[in-house]
Formats: structure tokens, C-alpha cells, sequence
């Protein structure tokens, strides 16, 4: 979702008449990007969509690497494990 806003700062009288400011919203995520920095309205959409895609990617690889790492979690718990006989008795004390 792309919404127009004005900038304010410099540039005069251009920042009170036109709307050269953009928010851009990715709605899935929710992650918002605001961009006032150039006087052209389609700058700031540019620059602000290039700023959305790159937190996506960061957030991705992110997500990628928690992935890996409960995968090898998960492996180490199935690989060690618990032992498979369990020796009760005064000869067998198992040690924590």
C-alpha cells in the first residue's frame, strides 16, 4: 500500500503544495517505510520500495538461518538421543 504525504523541511513553498513524501506498507509483514528525502515524489517511492525489499531479504535469511538452526537441533536431539537400555540395579547407577 502506497500513501502521499508532505515532506516538510526544505524546498521552500514546493513542501507546503505538494505531497512528495511516500509511505509505503508491505501488508503482509506490516513493515512500513517512510522516504521524504528527494523533492520528486517518484524518487521517494523508489527509494522507499527498494528499502521494503531489502528488510524482506534480511528478514528471509533470518528466518532461513532459524531454520537451519532448529533443524540441527532437532538432529542432535534424534542423533544423541536418549540411551536405548536403561540398567537399573546397585551394579548400574546411571550418573546425571
Amino acid at each position: 500500500m502506497i500513501e502521499t504525504l508532505h515532506s516538510g523541511g526544505h524546498g521552500g513553498q514546493n513542501v507546503n503544495k505538494v505531497e512528495s513524501g511516500v509511505r509505503v506498507r508491505h501488508v503482509p509483514t506490516g513493515i512500513t517505510v517512510v522516504c521524504t528525502e528527494e523533492r520528486s515524489q517518484y524518487m521517494n517511492k523508489q527509494k522507499a520500495i527498494k528499502r521494503i525489499q531489502e528488510q524482506l531479504q534480511r528478514w528471509e535469511k533470518e528466518a532461513h538461518a532459524q531454520n537451519l538452526n532448529t533443524a540441527w537441533k532437532e538432529h542432535n536431539r534424534i542423533v544423541r538421543g536418549n540411551p536405548v537400555r536403561v540398567y537399573e540395579g546397585e551394579r548400574f547407577v546411571r550418573k546425571k
